[in-house]
């Protein structure tokens, strides 16, 4: 049986939600490469990884998240801004980490896994897990988003289309 090894109302920010699934053998491998955006983080994971999400350390409906993505001469910042797609490049990565640092908001920076696409359409599937005081974890409920055909993620991009939902 699961026991409980946190306070529930303890558990703020993306971070540390991270954190915590990574501390579990069960759900380790299920947790992208995640850290607190920093110079040195970022350089350090944009040097690992092609594609990387920065994202507000607390925040919800993919409300200022950002997706940077190294090209042959730079970089690509895509973020959303009144259901538009903002694209901003940026020849070196210190000049991309002063504009995200420019909201002074703590972020986090986080490895961007690849999506399975239907019909050209990258989609992810999502499930809500809650519990009560003392109860145990429940599935509420699970659906699936997938982007428009133009764009590379249903995160970044907020969804269109809704193709599942329902109740555990």
């Amino acid at each position: 049986m699961f026991r409980k090894r946190y306070n529930s109302r303890a558990i703020w920010g993306k971070l540390n939600v991270c954190r915590y699934l990574k501390s579990d053998k069960r759900t380790r491998a299920f947790v992208p490469q995640t850290a607190r955006l920093t110079e040195a983080s970022l350089k350090r994971m944009a040097a690992a990884h092609r594609s990387l999400y920065i994202k507000p350390d607390i925040g919800s409906l993919g409300i200022g998240i950002h997706k940077m993505t190294r090209t042959g001469d730079g970089y690509v910042l895509r973020s959303t801004r009144r259901r538009s797609v903002r694209k901003r490049t940026f020849v070196n990565l210190m000049k991309l980490y002063r504009h995200l640092q420019s909201k002074r908001q703590k972020r986090i920076v986080q490895r961007a896994i690849p999506l399975d696409t239907v019909e050209a359409r990258p989609y992810d599937i999502r499930a809500m897990v809650q519990r009560r005081p003392g109860g145990p974890w429940t599935c509420t409920g699970f659906s699936s988003k997938s982007a428009p055909p133009t764009e590379s993620s249903p995160t970044i991009i907020r969804a269109d289309k809704y193709g599942l939902s329902a109740s555990c």
